[in-house]
């Protein structure tokens, strides 16, 4: 996962953050454990937040390779 550290400078993210390390196997669990992280931001309007959070997602990258 790369890109954490730009997402958090961009204006209005509160936190940035990752629950993989790199090369842990990821396996479905079909519940809340399924995400790899999240983004939470604040601004004085909802459309204004949506873009924000939209523009540092944007900055972070991941490459997913299937088990052997």
């Amino acid at each position: 996962i790369h890109g954490g550290s730009q997402a958090a400078a961009v204006p209005g993210v509160a936190e940035v953050q990752f629950c993989v390390e790199p090369n842990t196997p990821i396996v479905r669990k079909g519940d809340y454990r399924d995400r790899m992280g999240h983004v939470i931001a604040a601004s004085p309007d909802r459309v204004r937040t949506e873009a924000i959070i939209q523009r540092a997602v944007n900055l972070i990258s991941w490459s997913i390779s299937p088990f052997p």
